[in-house]
């Protein structure tokens, strides 16, 4: 999402006050701080879940790795980003619509997986303590349900392929470029494409599965049935519950003001604009920081095998 509102304006821009320069400044201090914090806090989460084979046991640990694997995939493709950010208007090249379309595509998709592998995770967990019998009896293959991930996260984003390039503008008479999609008819359909399967469809299958879960949880709890077992899928529920929580806050911003500035309906001008996506890319940045920390708080095996990686 972020190309949908990026445009190279400098920080010396007639657009800007001293106190927006200020702003933007402290806000990309930040945003360079969660994103290291971000890849080193998941590359701890994917060494502790392989060297304890964790990922082997269950497919939301799998899916947990995968999803801090992906995360990592998807900041890495941030330098792509920055570059179409800054460019200067006058040395564009040929290159420079490859950089747009495929640092662009790779950040869309890893977004749309991020959200997916939540989705996954929550229906794994649904079908294990709403249909345990029928959840043993089918055990999907781990890397058919990889392989159909992202194959939606592609489809999902294939619109972009097709709409993504560099465009020329001006503003207050100063030369400025962006790496996104048109404000026409097919980049509105794009957005409202790319919303809706990446964010709206996760967000509501992850709701329902959750829901289901501590309703059925909160039954059996009170029937007294296996009241230990259910206590204990209880908080590992709560944890999932917490990371999802977590990506909606931090990624839902950034997804409805892209969503209402390509659609025409934002309500504000370009600077404010500007400033309130500057600060929604930094919210999404910290996502990345949060989940590691729920995992250890509210995951005992995975906190015993991070102090025992620790100790080493």
């Amino acid at each position: 999402m972020w190309n949908n509102s990026s445009s190279a304006v400098s920080v010396n821009s007639p657009l800007f006050t001293t106190h927006d320069s200020i702003y933007i400044l402290v806000m990309l201090v930040l945003s360079a701080i969660l994103f290291v914090t971000g890849i080193v806090l998941n590359v701890l989460v994917c060494f502790v879940m392989i060297r304890s084979k964790r990922h082997k046991k269950t497919l939301s640990n799998l899916f947990i790795t995968h999803l801090a694997i992906t995360d990592i995939i998807f900041r890495l493709s941030t330098p792509g980003l920055v570059y179409n950010m800054i460019r200067p208007l006058d040395t564009i090249s040929k290159w420079d619509h490859v950089i747009c379309v495929l640092s662009s595509l790779v950040f869309q998709i890893c977004c749309t997986a991020t959200f997916a592998s939540l989705s996954i995770i929550a229906l794994d967990r649904y079908l294990h303590i709403i249909y345990p019998l029928k959840a043993l009896k089918r055990k999907p293959k781990p890397w058919l349900v990889v392989l159909f991930l992202w194959m939606y996260s592609l489809i999902a984003s294939a619109m972009y392929i097709v709409t993504l390039k560099i465009l020329k503008n001006q503003v207050d008479g100063m030369g400025e470029t962006s790496c996104d999609i048109e404000n026409d008819v097919l980049g509105s359909i794009t957005i409202i494409v790319y919303v809706t399967l990446t964010f709206i469809v996760p967000v509501v299958t992850m709701t329902f599965a959750y829901t289901s879960i501590f309703v059925t949880l909160s039954r059996r709890c009170r029937s007294g049935f296996a009241a230990n077992a259910t206590k204990a899928k209880i908080r590992s529920a709560r944890m999932l519950v917490l990371v999802v929580s977590n990506m909606i806050i931090c990624w839902g911003p950034l997804m409805f003001h892209s969503l209402l500035v390509k659609i025409g309906v934002s309500g504000y001008d370009k600077r404010v604009s500007l400033l309130v996506f500057i600060a929604t890319i930094t919210l999404q940045f910290m996502a990345s920081v949060i989940n590691p920390i729920l995992y250890s708080l509210y995951n005992k095996a995975f906190k015993d095998d991070l102090q025992a990686v620790c100790c080493c």
